[in-house]
């Protein structure tokens, strides 16, 4: 068991980086696509709440 943990802290320093950097990379930049969208989405739902409102308080 130890000896399995210790290759895997050691990861960075010994595997390539081209592999190291799609197994670190491609999940960070799909979190950030995923929050990008999260965030537009809340912005435009937002939006259509703010309208609605103004539309509600005006009957």
């Amino acid at each position: 068991m130890e000896e399995k943990e210790e290759i895997t802290l050691n990861r960075l320093g010994t595997q390539p980086v081209g592999k190291l950097m799609l197994s670190l990379g491609i999940p960070m930049i799909i979190s950030m696509i995923l929050q990008a969208v999260y965030t537009s989405l809340t912005a435009h739902s937002y939006q259509i709440w703010q309208k609605t409102a103004k539309r509600l308080l005006m009957l």
